[in-house]
């Protein structure tokens, strides 16, 4: 992605949370962007959420998609 991609996010469709070899589902982005906030630092680090049925986001994006869920406006992701 580029920074000038813009996503629109809704934060009520599912995603799973990865966290090493454990992946979780939630019903709701919200709640899964919440659980990886409860992460250790180490983990937050380097886990991963996916939209179900969409885009992956990394721990670089996921406090941005926090933002965008919180103001359900679009966001710019940095780059891969």
């Amino acid at each position: 992605m580029s920074e000038d991609d813009e996503v629109e996010l809704d934060a009520s469709r599912p995603a799973t949370l990865h966290n090493g070899a454990i992946s979780t589902d939630f019903p709701t982005l919200h709640e899964a962007i919440m659980a990886w906030h409860r992460l250790r630092p180490e983990q937050a680090q380097r886990a991963s959420i996916r939209i179900i049925g969409g885009q992956l986001y990394g721990a670089a994006e996921i406090p941005k998609l926090l933002d965008a869920t919180r103001s359900q406006v679009a966001v710019k992701l940095a780059p891969d």
